[in-house]
């Protein structure tokens, strides 16, 4: 078979010796020919990027030994070296990898991240977190920091735990806060009737994965309000074949004579279709109302989510309240940044607080891998974490059923941890934020300029930035109790009273009829 694939190109012969179980005819081809210099240099990046690690560990090893020294090259040893259980290899490749990330640029060092290693590490990291191993997330975690100097002290094992002080923390708190104003109560309320359409599975088009709470708690909060409304949520498998729902919108506005239509933006985001099915509404009813449900609007651009949002009386969001969009003259009077309701399912502090740490919640590789660092280091530091993973995957239960049992279980930590970092290094205000807070627990929540939109650091929840200030929010929760327990019921009145279900409809309807 070697000699069949002599004069094949380098890449193709490579990944197919690599589908092979046996190393031995892999290796003899990489050390035994003459190959072209430059093209084993643009061959490792690419099976990079295909995550074969195993050859250009091989063709990296080939390399180094001839003298040859790269970012690419330093983290393909790195990898190959633990993956392969060459330790010093693994060693080498990472002292050298952080002398040449550190003299690169921050453009070409993210660059060489997102063109090459991205793919891989995150494929690695999937396994490492699939398996809770631990040891595995945080040799990760290391390569992370080379590309990412910010981690470095984010999440340092050895930094000194700082002293808290809740007096320093809520004086930051007030003076960072930026709550929202929302429309004062001033229409009489109206039995509107409404049409709700929002996906059927938490992830779209995902058979597997658990019902979607988030159209059944606005229909409940809409009904405890007093409207009549109908559910018609997107069950469609893909993005690409959505015609059967948008006839089916179509059907229950008519035959609901529906003067308000919530729909699910993520959803439709990038549907022709809606738009024509928007037209087809409004040449039946002109008086018709349809606002844009944004589950999560971090995901898109400035330009998709304008393009998406031209024939919509209304974008509803709860996370990114500062990005500068919604302050333009297009968005200004036509966004709504508020939480999402509840259904009712709220709780009280109850029960005794008890100063351990609580999550639950879902750690993917590609979607929130520093999740995963946060777990793996906390574990490391000691603190006193307990962690239920979540995949969204199929429970049994309705959607409110489910919702309940997972509020339930936040009330009974009476202490819950929440991560703001996403993929691309951007903070946000979760929905976990705010149900945390309605639980009747502790929030502690990993900062962001977001949560001042809609709470007081210090007053409703207690901050951290870095996995030491997490040790010292633990240590003060612990030799602070009853100070802890009254940020917790004062986190807990401010949410129920301002953020209540029927507050939440109430200024959906004035922002859309007012």
């Amino acid at each position: 078979m070697l000699e069949n694939r002599q004069n094949a190109p380098l890449l193709d012969t490579l990944l197919c010796l690599d589908d092979q179980p046996d190393v031995a005819e892999l290796l003899r081809f990489v050390q035994g020919g003459a190959h072209d210099l430059e093209e084993m240099l643009l061959v490792i990046p690419a099976l990079l990027v295909q995550k074969r690690l195993r050859p250009a560990y091989i063709l990296a090893l080939l390399l180094k030994n001839n003298g040859y020294h790269n970012p690419i090259l330093s983290s393909a040893l790195s990898l190959g070296g633990w993956i392969f259980g060459n330790p010093e290899e693994e060693r080498f490749g990472l002292e050298s990898l952080r002398i040449q990330a550190d003299a690169l640029p921050p453009a070409q060092r993210h660059l060489l991240y997102d063109a090459m290693l991205q793919p891989l590490l995150t494929h690695v990291l999937t396994v490492a977190i699939e398996r809770a191993d631990r040891a595995a997330v945080l040799k990760i975690l290391a390569l992370y920091k080379l590309f990412f100097p910010s981690l470095r002290t984010l999440f340092d094992v050895h930094a000194p735990v700082p002293a808290f002080s809740l007096e320093e923390v809520r004086q930051r708190g007030r003076a960072q806060a930026r709550l929202l104003v929302y429309p004062p109560e001033t229409l009489p309320r109206s039995r509107r009737r409404v049409v709700v359409a929002m996906r059927e599975r938490f992830y779209f088009g995902n058979s597997s994965s658990r019902p979607s709470d988030f159209g059944p708690r606005l229909e409940a909060a809409m009904q405890a309000y007093g409207w009549e409304v109908i559910g018609c949520p997107f069950r469609c498998a893909t993005l690409t074949d959505m015609t059967d729902d948008f006839r089916a919108i179509v059907a229950a506005c008519r035959q609901h004579q529906a003067e308000l239509l919530v729909m699910d933006l993520n959803v439709t985001m990038k549907a022709e279709e809606r738009d024509a099915m928007i037209f087809q509404l409004r040449q039946e009813n002109p008086a018709m109302r349809v606002v844009g449900c944004l589950i999560d609007s971090f995901c898109f651009s400035d330009a998709v989510l304008t393009q998406a949002s031209q024939h919509l009386d209304l974008v509803w969001t709860r996370d990114a309240p500062a990005r500068p969009l919604w302050s333009t003259p297009f968005f200004v009077d036509r966004t709504l940044n508020l939480a999402f309701p509840q259904a009712g399912l709220v709780g009280i502090p109850d029960r005794p607080l008890v100063p351990q740490l609580f999550f639950s919640g879902g750690i993917t590789g590609g979607y929130t891998p520093h999740r995963a660092f946060w777990w793996a280091t906390v574990e490391q530091l000691g603190l006193p974490v307990s962690v239920r993973l979540s995949s969204h995957g199929e429970d049994g239960l309705s959607p409110l059923d489910s919702f309940a049992v997972y509020m339930q279980g936040l009330a009974a930590a009476t202490c819950c941890l929440n991560f703001s970092m996403r993929a691309d290094h951007s903070h946000v205000v979760t929905f976990r934020s705010f149900e945390v807070l309605f639980s009747g627990a502790l929030l502690v929540q990993e900062a962001t300029a977001e949560m001042d939109y809609y709470f007081i650091a210090g007053e409703h929840y207690l901050p951290f930035a870095t996995l030491a200030e997490l040790a010292a929010v633990v240590r003060f929760m612990t030799e602070h109790p009853d100070e802890a327990e009254a940020i917790r019921r004062c986190g807990n009145a401010f949410a129920r009273e301002r953020y209540s279900d029927e507050r939440i409809i109430g200024c959906l309807e004035r922002r859309v009829w007012g």
